[in-house]
Parts: structure tokens; sequence; C-alpha cells
């Protein structure tokens, strides 16, 4: 049901029928998805996660828009949450999480369920924008989210998959 009626709104906004939507369009189709307005700084975010997963960051493809949707989700209705999880691994309280840290808060999110290594470096390297190789407050929602939305399509495609935040 909810993919029909994401890939419903996708076609209204693709407007030139190329399969993909740029900003402009993506910022009305999360707007009209959401039932609000949504700002210029989330669609960007939305379409570097997205393009974490495709690898173009100048459009979000039909292929991409179950990863858009999830990020977008999973960035707006748990960020708090997230947050909070990240005072409570942030030991040293240095405001910035290292690998180890991102792993362990990762599992913990996961019902202590592993996260491997290759995940790990994944999605730091996706949500690392000041390139340190650890993560800090600003991008700790930027990560959660990109393994969300993995994590949603790995669920798809094996139907047995699943992310608890608590």
């Amino acid at each position: 049901m909810k993919k029909a009626h994401v890939e419903t709104i996708f076609k209204k906004y693709d407007i030139d029928c190329s399969g993909s939507l740029d900003a402009h369009q993506l910022q009305n189709f999360i707007a009209e998805y959401a039932g609000r307005p949504v700002s210029e700084q989330a669609v960007a975010y939305i379409m570097k996660m997205a393009a974490a997963v495709s690898k173009d960051g100048s459009a979000v493809t039909d292929d991409d828009m179950m990863v858009a949707v999830a990020t977008w989700d999973s960035f707006s209705s748990d960020l708090t949450k997230v947050l909070a999880k990240f005072d409570a691994f942030d030991a040293d309280n240095s405001g910035v999480l290292s690998p180890g840290q991102v792993g362990d808060m990762l599992k913990f999110m996961n019902g202590g369920a592993d996260v491997s290594q290759d995940e790990i470096d994944w999605i730091i390297e996706c949500a690392d924008d000041s390139m340190e190789g650890s993560l800090n407050r600003d991008e700790i929602g930027a990560a959660v989210a990109v393994w969300y939305g993995r994590v949603v399509e790995v669920a798809e495609e094996s139907k047995s998959c699943a992310c608890v935040i608590s």
C-alpha cells in the first residue's frame, strides 16, 4: 500500500517523465507525502542519503524513492530519540562518536544484534560530513536515517529484517 502511494505521488511530480526527481520536485513530493512543508536543507539531506545508495546525487530516481521515503520517515520522527542515544554512547562527552561507539549504538538500536564493521564503515562514510572518520551530533541523525533506509531496503528484499529505535 505504502509503495503504491509513493509511486502515485512520484508520478505526479515527475513532470518530465524522466523517472527521477530533481531537488525542487523532491521537495514538492516530500511535502505532499509528509503533509507539511519541507525545508531545502531536509531535501538536500534526503537527496544525499538516497544518493549514498544510488550513487547519483543530482536526482532521486523512482528506484530510490522508497529509500528517500524511509530516510525522511526516520529523520523526521526519530531524531530526538537518536540524539538521546548519541548522548548515552558519548561516554567521554566529546560530542563525537568513534567508529566503535557508533557500532555499539547501532547494535543497541538493533536489539542487540551485531552490525558488521563493513556496515558501520559504510554508514560513517555516508554521514561523516566533517571527514574525520567519526560522527558528531549533527551527523548522527543522517547516519541512523541512512542505516534505517538500508535496513528497509534489505527488509523489502528479504521480508525478514527489522530495526527498532527505543
